[in-house]
Order: structure tokens, then sequence, then C-alpha cells
């Protein structure tokens, strides 16, 4: 398990990149909310998926919340 700190104000773009590429090679990711922690991956990574949805005890048919930069990423 890596353990990345990235500070919110100043993120260490070394850090991110890393992140970036941990998450496209299939890992989940643990991140504070405003609220609580949330586990994420990469959308496209149905094993990811699979994973969080064992980790967390979730039904097949659970929907899922989607983060993204603008409204650009989710179109077709």
């Amino acid at each position: 398990m890596l353990h990345l700190r990235i500070h919110p104000l100043n993120p260490q773009p070394r850090l991110i990149q890393q992140a970036v590429e941990r998450i496209k090679s299939g890992d989940i990711v643990v991140y504070p909310t405003d609220s609580c922690y949330a586990i994420g991956c990469h959308i496209g990574d149905k094993s990811a998926m699979e994973k969080i949805s064992q980790i967390r005890r979730l039904s097949p048919t659970h929907q899922y919340a989607i983060l993204c930069r603008d409204l650009s990423d989710i179109g077709t």
C-alpha cells in the first residue's frame, strides 16, 4: 500500500503523477472529502470497481458518484 500526502493548496506535481499512474494501473484510492473519506478508482476499470463493491459490500445495482473536472468531461 502506498500512502501519499498531497498538500491541498500546493500539490507537488510528482505526487499527483504518481497517484495518476497508480489509478491508471488499476489501484483504488482513498481520499478525504468535506465530511468523510471516499474510495475511488478509474471509471473504466471494471476490476477496480468490483474491488470497491467488495470492500464496501455494495449490491451489484449500486449507483456510483462520478468526479470530473467540468461538464465537458461527461459529454459524448
